[in-house]
């Protein structure tokens, strides 16, 4: 591979991770940050509308950084941080939802079952 393909798609990955995460912070705001403020504070996080304003702003903020190549290594750094810290998946259950994007629970358990090398993670199903 020469080099200007691999900086191609290291270019696309970098657009597609960044847009991706600081749409998942304004999505926070769009669906109603109190909401998710609530939610935080039902995992334990106090006060969660502190916490829920946080985790958007981080997200909008190295979400853009990465996509525009600001400060590329501080950016996935920030990228990795908040994704260590999701542990759940939101799906579905007889197609009820997948239209909003979610997952089917039988793709996700099967995705578990059978890549146990790659998916070190539990279900429980």
């Amino acid at each position: 591979m020469d080099q200007n393909a691999l900086d191609l798609a290291l270019l696309l990955l970098r657009l597609t991770l960044g847009v991706t995460l600081a749409l998942h912070g304004v999505a926070k705001y769009r669906g109603g940050i109190a909401g998710v403020g609530r939610w935080f504070e039902g995992e334990g996080l106090k006060p969660g509308l502190v916490h829920a304003h946080l985790a958007a702003l981080s997200e909008i903020g190295f979400g853009l950084a990465l996509a525009i190549g600001l400060l590329v290594p501080f950016s996935a750094m920030g990228f990795a941080g908040v994704m260590a810290g999701a542990r759940q998946i939101d799906c579905t259950i007889n197609g009820i939802g997948e239209r909003a994007g979610n997952a089917a629970l039988e793709e996700i358990v099967m995705c578990l079952k059978t890549r146990k090398d790659l998916l070190p993670f539990f279900s429980g199903v």
